[in-house]
């Protein structure tokens, strides 16, 4: 895993989270692939997020490459996703950032960080914990958010705790600004 092995690991923790609440809870998830109505233009990411989709990109992602050269214009007019392809399936599904894996799940964000994620869902429960908040295609049937218990929901704070940790550790070794995003498309400059 090398420089990247704790960003994979945090991924990969992310991952089996997400897969073991879509297993518990399969009527409640209606997002999937071709569903793409999170994948907006103006999404920032971390040094070691946008360096790990880079690397990938380079390694091992030619439809990233052909996609490339038709990214332009089309982006700003549609304000999507630069990885998005016309088919509304992303091009670096695989290498995607912490935000676009923790969307479609339930996350609680807790008491005094509502402002942070500016809840605005639909798709939003309140408790004295905090507020469980997902896509609004999600626990639209099925099970509601209101009946879920919070193990069934991802900490955003415990995420973000964690992947800022990863990032600054990242960055000091390479002696980057920890605190610096960068937008998701400057990965294709």
């Amino acid at each position: 895993m090398g420089t990247f092995g704790n960003y994979i690991r945090l991924l990969e923790k992310i991952d089996a989270f997400t897969a073991e609440i879509r297993d518990k809870h399969p009527l409640s998830f209606n997002c999937g692939p071709g569903c793409s109505t999170c994948c907006v233009g103006g999404i920032t990411i971390w040094r070691v997020e946008f360096d790990h989709i880079r690397k990938q990109i380079g390694v091992c992602n030619t439809r990233v490459t052909s996609h490339k050269s038709r990214v332009t214009e089309k982006e700003t007019e549609r304000n999507n996703c630069a990885f998005l392809n016309d088919d509304g399936h992303c091009a670096i599904y695989d290498s995607r950032p912490v935000v676009c894996r923790l969307w479609g799940t339930p996350l609680m964000i807790p008491v005094g960080h509502e402002h942070e994620w500016g809840i605005h869902s639909r798709a939003s429960s309140q408790s004295a914990k905090g507020t469980l908040i997902c896509c609004d295609q999600n626990f639209a049937r099925g099970r509601s958010l209101e009946e879920l218990s919070l193990a069934d929901a991802i900490n955003s704070q415990t995420v973000i705790q964690a992947l800022a940790a990863i990032n600054h550790v990242y960055c000091k070794k390479q002696d980057l600004d920890p605190t610096a995003r960068y937008a998701i498309s400057e990965v294709l400059a």
